[in-house]
């Protein structure tokens, strides 16, 4: 299993949306790795590999010995399966399945999504969104958020609910509000892109929002440990140390949840393939699109560091096998409305 992380190296940063969608043409230094394979930046992500009782840092490490100890320390507790998962969202997952059955029962989804008030509110405030609400009245229960934002969408408010509530209960509200922020762009830029491509939009909104969510249970361990700063820094240790395990950990989530296989294989597998004598092993097409929203994501900073590089050059879009026009639209014409919509999650 392959894995990524930043290296000294970090880039100048892109403040704005057009110098940040520029970069195809104005970044120089994007070259082929070894082998022919064309990718992000060679000194922008290291390989490390992180197999079940087997840690490996490939070139330089940028973590002391302590934090290197810190690291095999979380990847034995990840490989004996005693990471604190966060706790399987019963009533949402209910609910959610409830929605995917032939004749939707309204009341009874709305009787599971009600046994849980913190869920509830959070479907209320995006319902009332200006994203789905407009100048319409207020809805007031559930049943009305239900016919304002659709079974469809409703599944997919459902699980980010889920995740915004999981990232809140971490301490660091700066770490907390970064990591749903990327994971709620990531989701709509995705879905924008299944869409663009024919594919199943509600798959690739899960996997936007979800491939990450490793993150989370070991962001809450180096917090517990007290190995996590208060304010996110570029590649600091409990960066490092988070993008070496967070795929393994995000396997267990999903496999804990019962998510769908669609959505386990973008936690496990989103970033293979990015080194000419590796596989590509994701099964689900969902995956790519979900990497291609992460790749833009960090090109732009939106809930990472910005590291600009030439986006349309990144494996992940090379891996979706498209024509340039077709991603080229994605970015002129998506990209803009996702990122001015804001967050309907937003109190």
């Amino acid at each position: 299993m392959r894995l990524f992380w930043p290296s000294d190296r970090a880039p100048a940063s892109a403040s704005k949306l057009g110098n940040a969608l520029s970069v195809q043409t104005s970044v120089d230094g994007i070259a082929a790795r070894a082998g022919g394979a064309v990718g992000i930046e060679p000194q922008w992500y290291l390989a490390p590999q992180y197999q079940e009782g087997s840690l490996t840092l490939a070139g330089p490490s940028r973590l002391t010995p302590v934090e290197r100890a810190l690291l095999e320390e979380l990847a034995t507790t990840v490989t004996r399966g005693r990471l604190e998962l966060p706790t399987t969202p019963q009533t949402a997952l209910e609910a959610v399945e409830a929605l995917r059955v032939a004749e939707v029962d309204f009341a009874a989804v709305s009787g599971c999504i009600g046994r849980d008030m913190v869920l509830s509110a959070l479907v209320l405030r995006q319902a009332n969104s200006p994203l789905f609400a407009g100048r319409a009245a207020r809805s007031v229960s559930i049943q009305d958020a239900l016919g304002r934002i659709g079974i469809r969408r409703m599944r997919e408010v459902i699980l980010s609910a889920v995740l915004r509530r999981s990232a809140d209960a971490l301490r660091s509200r700066a770490w907390a509000d970064m990591e749903w922020r990327y994971a709620l762009t990531c989701a709509v830029l995705a879905q924008r892109l299944g869409k663009r491509l024919k594919l199943d939009e509600e798959q690739c909104y899960t996997a936007g929002l979800l491939h990450d969510i490793g993150r989370l249970p070991l962001l809450s361990a180096l917090e517990q440990r007290g190995a996590l700063p208060d304010v996110p820094q570029p590649d600091c240790a409990a960066d490092i140390i988070i993008e070496c395990l967070h795929r393994a950990v995000g396997c267990k989530v999903a496999k804990a949840w019962g998510l769908p296989a669609a959505v386990e294989d973008a936690t496990s597998h989103h970033l293979n393939g990015r080194l000419a004598d590796e596989p590509r092993t994701g099964e689900f097409l969902s995956t790519c699109v979900a990497e291609a929203a992460s790749d833009l994501c960090h090109a732009l900073g939106i809930g990472r560091f910005p590291r600009p590089f030439a986006i349309l050059s990144a494996p992940s879009f090379a891996h979706l096998g498209q024509e340039r026009s077709t991603l080229l639209a994605w970015l002129d014409e998506d990209v803009p409305a996702v990122l001015n919509a804001g967050d309907p999650f937003a109190a």
